[in-house]
């Protein structure tokens, strides 16, 4: 009787099926109709089979399958058209409600397709291309066009995608192992995306589906090498490590062919129908705060710079999980603390109305004891746990030890550029606290000898400031000849001060250190030298770099021709230039041109000038390690008559040029706030941001002094402190033309562009993008829309289409032969270091750190004043606090800025 039943149930769609046909083939096609499980049939067998496999169906068993214009209806009606690039995590978290699941598998697949182009008329947008990616995220309605033109370009130069990539969800449900899956996104795909993309979106799907109360338990995908080369960049640091776990994740990677050792972050597996699991023995990596400075040793890695970028990945991973965890612990601690202080509030209340004799209340009490509980179990933690756990860490450290070199850091680390080195680790942890540590207590290990002068060269010099000060008069006060006696005993006095500063003995601890850092130093020096190596910081990310001096000087004669801005000479020519600037000067005061103080404010000293010298800072961020020049002029001929000129041209521009300059982040936002009060920012607001390639090098000599003039002439200011326009350009016009200097051997000139070291560079550059800026970009930019300028990073706002912002820039590219720039139109731009997005109307704004820049800050053990190492928390606290819109921003700022923090020991 029950085999029966259970034999009528399975067969119940079976029986419905074949009575629908039945009952379709007594009536006329007109008339046909459909139950609800025939149609979810219809639509599972025309989503997983296809069109040509639906339409076999339906032609060979007749009455059976609706018409597909019927099925579309049907689909249409049910909610499961998507559109291209849309990743649905809003319905997600409606699935997760409506299935009740927290845990899920997330899949990732490619299907091949007809090439075919389609215009979806209700997001105006054309689906058929291969969708651009955007840090591996593809980007939702990016072919939105009106004009025939850019479609036109689109179909003769963009790749019409023959792929489909699909993103499917699939619940983890104990009590339903057949739980329906989810289709979380689908876009056309070409085959140049990278295993770095792959990696970043699948980053990027965890940390969203978390935020819809889905956690992605393992990532599943095909054995394509770029997948599995991400799973190799993911879980490659983890697979050396034996039997480790990071606390508190509770998500699992796993890697088909690599039978890594349980942990708790996503499980990434191929569909190669098998995935191995070996939990191991799991043992706790410790928190951060007790990152000791031997761990960043052990983490040194040696490898090459064409691993850098993996490295970065793995980093940049590690931090991520990290601040997922961080922001979890976070929001559970909030959580608690609210619920405790309901449960305060309501005990209150309830122990209100029981007071003793003496008017104590129970709630008091209460109150009472709970202080001495919290205080007991701080001095239990301080005391008990935390050695305890101290001594696990170190034991766990030794045994890990054969592996330590496996290790990826999240510190920031300097960068190799060798397959092999001779530094040690101790010599590496050194380097890696960056360019600004200074080594501390260095006077206390020279001879009492040079200490003495020392002294006396710091007494001398203070000396001499207090009496000329002093020999002044000020506010009222009279003043005191420098040949009193009473200088002769404070000088006595200071200087046995300072002796007692300089010649006490150090403690042990400290003098030991001392010489292990000089020791290091000396050492990292000779090293150097004799590998013929060169180190140098790095451009824009804080740390240091070393590399081959042959390579560093092969991209420094590349970097030479590719501009053509040098050429070479054959002697010295400082003398030729000091006698120029003499010679110029002389004409000029001979003529009137300028008074005494001003030639003598110009003039250069022999015997304190210098030939300039030029280097280079690596481009670690860029492909292939580019170089960026930089020439010191602090001690060149013409560097006085540079900084006089700047005085005077400098506050004009500021003052006339102020309406088209951004200062800072902070004016930025503020003026954004005005360009929304005045109400043009609305839902379709564009934000705009580019900047000029190599502004300082490809400055036109003759041409950015001519501009100058002009906008002198403009602005009325014929005269500048007695001096004339022609003088100011004969003044200006040896600066770049007398920048000469000395590179490794050679003595070059620069004969296009100026020196970026230069103070009166800065202001010509300036004035040569004001003229450049009102033909190119404010003549066609409407009138109330938001434009402003930082020297050669430029932002405006704009509301019309992006195609039209395109032709304006495109343009702009080719107004002058010089200036070339790369732009960025969406509705989300960093600028400077500001994130500014436009939310449906809504101004967002955060801080925003470059991809190029690392976590890195001032060495907590650097031998600085203490109140520099305040100024730079409060200035990153103030910084967060004024560029993050919401709260929810400046917390993830705040923890940004407590992970430097720690990490920078």
């Amino acid at each position: 009787m029950n085999d029966g039943s259970d034999s009528q149930s399975s067969y119940s769609f079976l029986i419905a099926f074949v009575e629908n046909i039945s009952s379709n083939l007594l009536k006329n096609k007109n008339n046909y109709r459909y139950s609800e499980a025939v149609l979810n049939f219809a639509q599972s067998l025309f989503i997983l089979g296809g069109r040509n496999v639906y339409e076999f169906v339906r032609l060979n068993l007749p009455g059976a399958l609706p018409a597909l214009s019927t099925l579309n209806a049907s689909l249409e009606k049910a909610g499961v058209g998507i559109e291209e690039a849309e990743f649905r995590y809003d319905l997600l978290h409606h699935h997760q409600n409506l299935c009740g699941y927290q845990v899920a598998v997330c899949s990732e697949d490619s299907t091949a397709v007809m090439q075919k182009i389609i215009y979806s008329a209700a997001t105006n947008t054309f689906t058929g291309f291969s969708t651009p990616l955007e840090r591996g995220i593809p980007i939702c309605r990016h072919y939105q066009t009106d004009s025939f033109d850019q479609l036109k370009y689109w179909f003769e130069n963009k790749e019409k995608s023959n792929c489909l990539n699909v993103h499917m969800v699939q619940p983890l449900i104990a009590s339903n192992p057949y739980s329906s899956p989810f289709l979380l996104a689908s876009y056309g795909i070409s085959n140049t995306f990278t295993a770095i993309d792959v990696l970043n979106r699948w980053l990027w799907i965890l940390k969203k589906s978390r935020q819809s109360n889905v956690r992605v338990v393992a990532f599943s995908t095909d054995c394509d090498p770029r997948y599995l080369l991400a799973m190799r960049l993911a879980t490659g640091f983890f697979a050396k490590l034996a039997n480790n776990r990071i606390k508190n994740f509770g998500i699992l990677w796993e890697s088909h062919g690599n039978r890594g050792n349980s942990m708790e972050i996503p499980a990434i597996s191929s569909k190669s129908r098998q995935s191995h699991r070996n939990p191991g023995n799991p043992m706790e990596i410790p928190a951060i705060p007790w990152k000791s400075r031997q761990s960043r040793k052990s983490e040194i890695r040696r490898f090459p710079l064409v691993k850098q970028q993996q490295y970065k990945i793995i980093q940049e991973a590690k931090r991520t999980w990290l601040n997922i965890n961080v922001d979890a612990h976070e929001k559970k601690y909030q959580e608690y603390e609210h619920q405790y202080q309901q449960d305060l509030k309501q005990f209150e209340f309830i122990s209100s109305t029981h007071i003793d004799t003496n008017d104590t209340t129970l709630f008091n009490c209460f109150l009472l004891y709970i202080g001495h509980r919290i205080h007991r179990l701080k001095q239990e933690i301080y005391y008990e746990k935390l050695p305890v756990y101290r001594r696990k860490f170190v034991r766990l450290r030794r045994r890990l030890k054969p592996t330590k070199k496996n290790l990826v850091t999240i510190a920031p680390i300097i960068i190799l550029d060798l397959i092999r080195h001779p530094f040690t680790v101790a010599e590496l942890a050194y380097l890696s606290r960056g360019p600004t540590y200074i080594r501390p207590n260095q006077s206390a290990l020279r001879p009492s000898g040079q200490r003495e002068k020392q002294v006396d060269k710091k007494m001398n010099d203070i000396i001499n400031k207090v009496k000329n000060y002093m020999a002044n008069v000020y506010d009222g006060r009279s003043k005191i000849p420098t040949t009193v006696p009473m200088y002769k005993f404070y000088s006595e006095r200071l200087r046995t001060y300072l002796l007692c500063r300089y010649m006490i003995p150090l403690p042990l601890m400290d003098q030991l250190r001392a010489r292990r850092e000089l020791k290091l130093d000396k050492s990292i020096r000779r090293k150097l030298k004799n590998y013929k190596l060169v180190l140098r910081e790095t451009d824009k990310s804080g740390v240091l770099h070393i590399g081959h001096a042959r390579d560093y000087e092969r991209k420094a004669m590349e970097y030479r021709e590719k501009t053509g801005a040098h050429e070479e000479l054959t002697s010295n020519p400082l003398d030729e230039i000091f006698y120029q600037v003499i010679q110029l000067l002389n004409k000029l005061r001979s003529a009137n041109k300028i008074s005494v103080p001003q030639k003598l404010k110009m003039m250069p000293i022999r015997n304190k000038i210098e030939l300039a010298y030029m280097y280079f800072l690596h481009k670690s961020h860029k492909k292939g390690t580019p170089l960026r020049p930089i020439i010191n002029t602090i001690h060149a001929a013409t560097t006085q008559i540079s900084k006089h000129l700047d005085e005077l041209i400098r506050p004009l521009f500021d003052r006339y040029a102020r309406h088209t300059t951004i200062v800072d982040g902070v004016d930025l936002l503020s003026r954004l706030h005005k360009y929304i009060q005045n109400g043009y920012f609305n839902s379709s607001t564009l934000f705009v941001a580019f900047d000029i390639t190599n502004l300082y090098t490809i400055l036109p000599q003759e041409e950015s002094l001519v501009i100058l003039a002009e906008f002198l002439h403009v602005h009325h200011c014929d005269i500048i402190q007695g001096i004339s326009i022609d003088t100011i350009l004969d003044l200006g016009r040896i600066v770049p033309q007398a920048n000469a200097f000395v590179y490794g051997k050679k003595f070059c000139r620069q004969i296009i562009g100026s020196a970026m070291g230069s103070v009166f560079t800065l202001t010509l550059a300036n004035i040569f993008m004001w003229k450049w800026e009102r033909q190119a970009i404010l003549s066609k930019l409407p009138a109330h829309e938001f434009y402003g300028r930082y020297i050669d990073d430029i932002f405006f706002t704009c509301n019309e289409s992006e195609t039209k912002v395109k032709k304006w820039l495109e343009s702009a590219n080719q107004f002058h032969p010089n200036i070339k720039l790369t732009y960025t139109i969406a509705k989300s731009v960093p600028f400077l270091d500001v994130l500014v997005c436009n939310q449906n109307g809504i101004l967002f704004s955060s801080v925003y750190h470059k991809p190029a820049a690392e976590l890195s800050l001032l060495s907590f053990l650097s031998d600085h004043p203490r109140h520099v190492f305040r100024n730079v928390i409060q200035t990153a606290l103030m910084r967060a606090i004024r560029y993050s819109s919401t709260f929810e921003a400046l917390n993830i700022e705040r923890r940004s800025i407590r992970l430097t923090l720690l990490l920078n020991e």
